[in-house]
């Protein structure tokens, strides 16, 4: 499953709407929606953000996200600031 399946998939297991995980991150609702469609990732602050609020390890967030990872670790090297 994809990262943004997996935060999808968490948010609503937890009864949370976008805004309502938006407002608890401190980022806009449609900063979720990007996510969660594949527009953009999460970076790396934010990751460890969702992991906390989401109750998930890391591994359970990014697991078979293979493009994601490699992307990050890519992005990290080159010290960029990334997007999908």
């Amino acid at each position: 499953m994809t990262i943004e399946k997996n935060i999808m998939n968490k948010r609503k297991d937890l009864g949370l709407t976008q805004k309502t995980l938006a407002e608890n991150l401190n980022v806009s609702d449609k900063t979720i929606s990007s996510w969660e469609n594949e527009r953009t990732y999460p970076d790396i602050e934010m990751l460890i953000q969702l992991r906390d609020f989401l109750n998930l390890s890391l591994d359970e967030l990014i697991k078979e996200d293979i493009k994601m990872v490699k992307n990050i670790d890519e992005n990290v090297k080159d010290g960029k600031k990334w997007k999908k």
